[in-house]
């Protein structure tokens, strides 16, 4: 799933899990998976992404889908990610 990073703000958490986070413990998760999505060239296997980084794939899954709702990361095609510089 390639993704490209944008500018946003946030959005409600959607399990248990993700609502015992703090905005501290939040933000950390949410910019190290986007360090890990731009290491990857844009691509991120949730399960991979988990293992490398020490959470559940949950937890990636619902860290990237709040991230794509509030607009800081969009999901582009092979295409658009050779037009569209990754930030």
């Amino acid at each position: 799933m390639p993704l490209t990073r944008l500018r946003g703000g946030h959005a409600a958490e959607s399990s248990p899990e993700t609502a015992a986070l703090t905005d501290e413990e939040r933000e950390e998760i949410e910019n190290r998976l986007i360090d890990y999505i731009s290491e990857n060239g844009g691509a991120i296997v949730p399960s991979a992404a988990a293992e490398e980084l020490g959470i559940t794939p949950e937890l990636v899954k619902e860290s990237i889908e709040r991230m794509s709702e509030d607009g800081r990361l969009k999901q582009t095609t092979e295409s658009e990610q050779e037009s569209v510089p990754a930030v």
